[in-house]
């Protein structure tokens, strides 16, 4: 199946649930050349963005790009941007020009999806639709505090290995559910973030 039938048949699924899949196709489809930017893997999502978006940022920083420096004040930029237009805006996310035409290397982005995409097909074999009242609004714009709230914890943690990589976690979770519907696994993504809240917590106790 082709990236455009899987896109078109997450189109037309009534309960609006993406797979990770399809998610992941699209990711891999927008860093063809030798670099792709933010605006063009936000682009390759459309309309609904916000949960694939937030799922692939923090696949991305759980991955070895996390530990690239400034790799999680930028991911809290997005997070902060793209969340809060979930809750005043309709349609596509805007990001500033500048963020947009931010650049990765495509081969190490290919390289860190192909590497976690084993086990989130794992993940994906028992993801499903449950509990949606928990992630359709008002509720929604709950989580989307949450998450800022939890990206916000990456800019003491970066200054630790890989320390970004328990709150880029939670966001993947979190943003999983939000794109499959599954208020489980969005519950399960505020857990781990009760982790990544007490990293940040000792982080700052140790630097004071």
């Amino acid at each position: 199946m082709t990236t455009a039938d899987e896109k078109d048949r997450s189109e037309g699924r009534e309960d609006g649930a993406l797979t990770v899949s399809e998610v992941f196709a699209r990711a891999v489809e927008a860093a063809e050349g030798p670099t792709v930017s933010v605006g063009a893997i936000l682009r390759s999502f459309g309309a609904r963005a916000y949960g694939p978006l937030l799922f692939v940022v923090g696949v991305i920083m759980v991955s070895p790009v996390g530990a690239i420096p400034g790799a999680p004040a930028v991911c809290v930029l997005l997070v902060m941007l793209l969340m809060g237009q979930s809750v005043v805006r309709r349609g596509p996310p805007w990001i500033p020009r500048r963020l947009a035409r931010v650049e990765i290397d495509s081969g190490r982005l290919r390289h860190a999806l192909e590497k976690t995409l084993p086990w989130f097909h794992r993940i994906e074999r028992v993801v499903r639709p449950r509990l949606t009242g928990l992630v359709r609004p008002p509720l929604t714009h709950l989580w989307a505090l949450a998450c800022i709230l939890i990206a916000l914890t990456m800019l003491p943690l970066g200054f630790v290995p890989f320390g970004a990589a328990v709150p880029a976690l939670a966001l993947a979770i979190i943003g999983l559910g939000l794109m499959s519907l599954d208020g489980v696994l969005v519950l399960a993504g505020v857990a781990v973030s009760g982790a990544a809240f007490w990293l940040g917590l000792a982080t700052l106790d140790a630097a004071t």
